[in-house]
């Protein structure tokens, strides 16, 4: 599965974005820095249509003038407009794959548009069986599946909740 990242190395949910996209395996991942590389005006529209999004959805307010420029209150074309010319007033990240386009705000909606077999190679990975004969502190016998939290790295048992 192809997946293209519009990226902002400085934004938090960019970056948790991005390592989704890293850690899910078969995914081709092409990151776009946009600030460095900015969208065009017909770029954004076929974004925008695609992820079923008005340009104001899109519109990015914090840590940017647009509403001292009352850009929350202009039409599309001058909302496209003003995007094109600065790409910080484009809310990020924004990723696009085989199966659509999404604004990845908060960074789970991702898996939204991962395939289904992507997310399934993704997650087998953290479910492993455990030993035949207890394991950790558990006395359970028995196949028990372990439970692997991907942020943390904490594991445990469905017996110790």
């Amino acid at each position: 599965m192809n997946a293209i990242l519009w990226h902002n190395p400085a934004c938090g949910t960019s970056r948790k974005t991005l390592a989704i996209l890293q850690d899910t395996s078969g995914v081709e991942l092409t990151v776009i820095e946009y600030l460095k590389h900015p969208y065009s005006a017909d770029q954004l529209r076929q974004l925008f249509a695609a992820a079923g999004l008005t340009a104001r959805d899109a519109l990015r307010m914090r840590g940017t003038d647009a509403d001292e420029r009352g850009l929350n209150e202009a039409d599309e074309d001058v909302i496209i407009a003003a995007m094109a010319a600065n790409p910080a007033y484009v809310e990020r990240p924004i990723v696009k794959t085989d199966k659509g386009v999404r604004l990845c705000r908060p960074q789970d909606v991702v898996h939204e548009i991962l395939s289904t077999a992507a997310r399934r190679r993704g997650l087998t990975a953290a479910f492993r069986p455990a030993k035949q004969r207890g394991h950790g502190r558990c006395p359970k016998p028995l196949a028990i599946i372990r439970i692997v939290y991907p942020i943390t790295g904490w594991w445990g048992c469905r017996h110790r909740r």
